[in-house]
């Protein structure tokens, strides 16, 4: 953590909070010109100052003290009409990036998959899949996938979320991963990441959209 870093966040939480500057200022009891420091980086902020601040503004200390990185929103993922979860259409290089904010720590490799429907509205829609684009980039079956959950990418390009298991050196076997259907069984595979975690409330969650 830099005194720059947390001061632009506690910064982006003042105007988020619909505050004046000198409102913070006087419920933190300090002077508005020790707060402006503060926000330029020239004086420090500790976890306790971070604590009253987020109080004061209805926010994390986390969204005060660390740096919130961007996740990329891989794809969305599509349900059919018979309850199989169907292909994920992945975003082009002519459309643009759609990416997520959050203060929780996610590595570097982390994208998601955001769930949606609108002819077919459920508790799930929006829910949102984490997952390494590690064998995306590199091109492989991550071991941790088999009998997981996971996304996964076929040889024919259709891109699945579902639970893989390997019936040959290079064969797999796909179900989808909300009922034991069997999607397709002895295909080859482009690429597979395990899902480390589901999202069903994102917005509880914190996560917002940024262009």
């Amino acid at each position: 953590m830099t005194n720059k870093m947390s001061g632009r966040n506690l910064e982006k939480a003042i105007k988020a909070s619909g505050m004046k500057k000198s409102e913070v200022a006087r419920a933190k009891g300090i002077a508005p010109e020790t707060l402006s420091r503060i926000i330029s980086g020239k004086f420090g902020m500790n976890a306790s100052d971070a604590e009253e601040f987020a109080r004061i503004l209805k926010c994390s200390p986390s969204q005060i003290l660390f740096e919130r990185k961007p996740i990329e929103i891989f794809g969305t993922a599509m349900r059919t009409s018979n309850n199989v979860s169907g292909n994920i259409k992945v975003k082009d290089a002519s459309e643009k990036r759609v990416l997520l904010y959050n203060s929780y720590n996610f590595s570097d490799d982390v994208v998601c998959i955001r769930r949606e429907n609108p002819a077919q509205r459920s508790h799930i829609d929006g829910m949102l899949y984490f997952f390494s684009n590690r064998p995306i980039q590199n091109t492989y079956v991550d071991e941790r996938c088999l009998s997981k959950k996971c996304v996964v990418k076929l040889k024919t390009n259709e891109i699945h979320i579902c639970i893989l298991y390997q019936t040959g050196d290079t064969k797999y076997r796909i179900h989808d991963s909300y009922n034991p259907d069997i999607l397709y069984d002895n295909v080859e595979v482009q690429w597979a990441s395990r899902i480390t975690w589901e999202c069903l409330d994102p917005i509880g969650e914190g996560f917002e959209e940024v262009d």
